[in-house]
């Protein structure tokens, strides 16, 4: 019997010893922290430097943790500083500043602490060939008539001629809202928002007549669809306020004196200021050819949408600006102008007059009503300048002071259709 206990007894011994080691290396199993796979991408994967690499370590994975929980930290110039914090965002743009040949260091830390680093190899040369591609563009339009003068050849056209001619006579454009163009508009014109205007020519087979509310965001569109190949388009006088005096509000709501008496508005005769030269405008492009260059430019141009300005703005802050007075000398002279302001009247590439114009400031230009410097706008955005319009040109500054180019209600309205 009492062999039997002490056999009993030492069978109850081994087991427990081997419950107990089972659970110490258990214990010793959960204990262990293994240190994150670091890995990464970079696109490209040569470049020189003008190249901004992208760098991506979304790749690294961890055993125990979730890789929203690891965090990384980058030596992009293999000299053991780290050009990043740790950071839970795995993705870093990084532009070098000299060639040559670089180990990227990546580390990957996961919540416990624990670092897996990996690398690889980077080649760096120089610079590129520099593409000038205003230069590309500037040659292209001057090559094809199409530089400025060109384009602000007989480019407006009077609401009586067309009714005279007959409006069926013209492929018409309405770039007003829908809900504007549903409450009325010239019968057979058609509906597009500016940005889709090349779209909806491609189906003319007639002449083209942009309209809008007042005659000048029409000429943005009617700059597009002239470097585009239809070189008879043109755009409504005063827009449809010029068409039926139903829809004038939008004229008779900015005209005014707001500049008679204002401390920047220089009474007749005027002081222009003396033109100086400055740099070339510039701008990326995809591409090097000048007629792609230039159908980007326009497309750039057309969704970045209407650029205007209000009077107010400019006359309290002339010097922030570089001010175009797109007047004749003569009517400086009559009328007075901005304080500060240039007068480059023709504006021209060929003949080298926007080179009076600053890169480096906003453009804004101002006519008698807005509708020649809206074309000028459009053209000088396409150029690369941040090109804006005083909204109404004199019309909205010294209305009651000018002789001509007042807007007026139409004496006779036309034809609209809902």
């Amino acid at each position: 019997m009492k062999k039997k206990l002490l056999f009993l007894i030492l069978f109850i011994f081994i087991i427990y010893s081997c419950k107990k080691d089972d659970d110490n290396s258990s214990n010793t199993n959960n204990l262990t922290n293994n240190p994150p796979i670091a890995s990464f991408g970079v696109n490209p994967v040569n470049g020189n430097i003008q190249t901004v690499f992208l760098f991506d370590a979304n790749g690294s994975t961890d055993f125990e943790d979730n890789d929203s929980l690891l965090m990384v930290r980058w030596d992009f110039n293999s000299d053991g500083q780290w050009e990043t914090q740790w950071d839970f965002n795995k993705i870093a743009n990084y532009q070098f500043a000299q060639q040559g040949d670089y180990a990227v260091k990546l580390e990957v830390k996961d919540s416990k602490g624990a670092i897996g680093n990996t690398s690889r190899d980077i080649q760096v040369d120089s610079a590129g060939p520099v593409v000038d591609e205003f230069a590309i563009l500037k040659t292209y339009l001057i090559a094809n008539n199409l530089d400025l003068p060109d384009i602000l050849n007989s480019w407006i056209i009077d609401a009586d001629v067309v009714n005279a001619k007959g409006s069926d006579q013209y492929y018409i454009i309405d770039i007003r809202s829908a809900t504007d163009y549903d409450y009325g508009h010239i019968a057979n014109a058609i509906n597009s928002p500016l940005a889709d205007i090349l779209i909806y020519a491609a189906s003319a087979i007639k002449p083209i007549l942009v309209v809008c509310y007042t005659g000048q965001t029409s000429g943005q569109a009617v700059v597009a669809l002239r470097l585009s190949g239809y070189a008879d388009a043109k755009v409504l006088k005063w827009g449809m306020a010029g068409w039926d005096s139903n829809f004038a509000v939008p004229w008779e709501n900015n005209i005014g004196d707001i500049a008679v008496g204002h401390a920047s508005w220089i009474i007749s005769p005027g002081q222009i200021s003396s033109t100086q030269s400055f740099a070339d405008p510039s701008f990326a492009s995809t591409y090097t050819d000048g007629a792609m260059i230039l159908e980007e430019r326009v497309d750039y141009m057309l969704n970045k949408g209407f650029q205007g300005i209000t009077n107010i703005d400019v006359l309290d802050n002339p010097y922030n600006y570089c001010i175009n007075v797109y007047l004749t000398a003569a009517d400086v002279v009559n009328y007075g102008n901005i304080s500060g302001a240039y007068r480059i009247n023709p504006l021209s590439l060929s003949s080298g007059e926007y080179l009076g114009l600053d890169p480096n400031k906003t453009i804004v230009s101002y006519c008698y009503t807005g509708q020649t410097t809206s074309m000028i706008t459009a053209y000088l955005t396409i150029l690369g300048y941040d090109a804006k319009i005083i909204k109404f040109g004199l019309n909205g500054m010294i209305y009651s002071n000018l002789y001509s180019h007042k807007y007026t209600l139409p004496t006779t309205d036309y034809p609209v259709v809902p």
